[in-house]
């Protein structure tokens, strides 16, 4: 099981929410600052996002101790033209109970039950980055809850422009590429140079050096050099904790501007309060590490109308992200 102490995958969405948790430390300041955030109401009822009414009772323990949000990293290129999928799909939780923050990554590529589409019309699976595609952040929430019977009923979502403003602002990251990751980043640079209509800014040469945020989001697209999406979510894994420790080192002073610059950018359905009651959470419990898992737990793949997916053990990984997130107090 992936459960190490490890950094876990970047999406620009976790950056996000550790900003917010960051920022609890002046929630006074940012309170004002959450108005540039993108709110989207959904519909929460339980049918309406796949909670079992059963498992989760009205004001239920569960519920109140354990906040399950769902944070999705899009590829969108122009949202004016496609959706886009979700390239990172993570439950963020706020474990109230043992005053812990948890991270469960679920590879895009993984086989979920739902209503499939193209080359998966008709059956009832198909990839976890294909809801977010099909039916947005609403079918996104519903397939998780659905899969592994959790109760989320909100998310953070992020595309990769936004991500690229944030590393900029925060100044860049310090990474160390190798040759063979050079030939592909390259692509990405120019592909979203091309997108943003910039000069693109090639890596010419291999080892540690200093990236912008274009050359940043593609070392963490990155899929073909190494093990395919495992390898990818190592690199992503990287940038966050650079990133994250970068914004550990902001004073109380710098928070705000902080929020000034990187909240227009997202897209949550969580109100105000409740961002705010998350982050006075763990400014009081003093919460500064996360732990991870990752799913499916086994790699192993799988060919469904010759089509690859990530297989998972629905079973299995089920108890064993129960046993993760709830530690027992499901049982």
């Amino acid at each position: 099981m992936f459960k190490k102490h490890k950094k876990l995958k970047i999406s620009v969405t976790i950056f996000l929410i550790l900003v917010l948790v960051l920022s609890s430390a002046a929630y006074f300041i940012i309170n004002g600052r959450l108005s540039k955030l993108n709110y989207k109401t959904i519909d929460k009822s339980a049918k309406a996002i796949g909670i079992d009414e059963k498992t989760y009772t009205k004001d239920s323990e569960l519920d109140k101790n354990f906040i399950n949000i769902l944070l999705l990293g899009v590829d969108t290129r122009d949202e004016s033209k496609e959706k886009g999928r979700s390239d990172s799909n993570i439950i963020l939780t706020i474990d109230k109970k043992h005053k812990k923050i948890k991270m469960t990554s679920i590879l895009r590529d993984t086989i979920m039950t739902m209503t499939g589409h193209g080359t998966m019309e008709g059956l009832n699976q198909d990839r976890m980055g294909h809801a977010y595609a099909y039916g947005g952040a609403p079918l996104a929430i519903k397939t998780v809850n659905e899969n592994f019977n959790l109760n989320i009923k909100n998310y953070v979502k992020v595309d990769f422009f936004g991500l690229i403003k944030i590393i900029d602002y925060m100044g860049g990251v310090d990474l160390k590429i190798s040759d063979a990751e050079i030939k592909v980043a390259n692509g990405y640079v120019k592909e979203m140079s091309s997108l943003l209509k910039v000069k693109p800014d090639y890596f010419t040469k291999s080892g540690t050096q200093h990236l912008n945020g274009i050359q940043a989001v593609a070392y963490s697209r990155i899929r073909y050099v190494g093990n395919g999406d495992y390898g990818r979510t190592d690199r992503q894994r990287e940038v966050l904790n650079l990133l994250f420790k970068k914004v550990s080192r902001k004073s109380l002073l710098e928070l705000p501007s902080i929020g000034d610059n990187i909240l227009p950018n997202i897209e949550t359905s969580l109100s105000k309060n409740e961002i705010m009651d998350i982050a006075v959470y763990v400014l009081k419990n003093g919460i500064r590490s996360t732990s991870q898992l990752r799913l499916p737990t086994a790699q192993k793949s799988i060919y469904v109308n010759n089509t690859y997916f990530v297989a998972i053990d629905k079973t299995s990984d089920t108890e064993k992200l129960h046993d993760f997130i709830f530690e027992g107090e499901d049982k």
